[in-house]
């Protein structure tokens, strides 16, 4: 999935109903996976304020438009697909 894409759908469906930086942060991480899991781990480890603005400026950074994410690391015929938490 392109980075505008996952950027648009994460924000809609997590950051705009989420308003602690920790928790989105953590949902950050379970959408993702691969190289953009690896990325955040960094920031997952900090767990401040400022650690979800730095996450996103690093899958930014690293990955641009090529971010993978989904929900549990599950894959369907290789396309990602973004699923809403239970």
């Amino acid at each position: 999935m392109k980075y505008p894409v996952f950027t648009t759908a994460f924000e809609t469906l997590i950051e705009s109903k989420v308003e602690s930086p920790i928790e989105r942060l953590y949902f950050l991480s379970q959408y993702t996976n691969g190289r953009a899991e690896e990325l955040l781990k960094g920031c997952l480890q900090r767990k401040t304020v400022t650690s979800y603005d730095e996450a996103r400026k690093v899958l930014i950074k690293h990955l641009g438009n090529s971010v993978e994410w989904n929900r549990k690391g599950k894959r369907n015929n290789g396309v990602y697909k973004f699923c809403s938490p239970r």
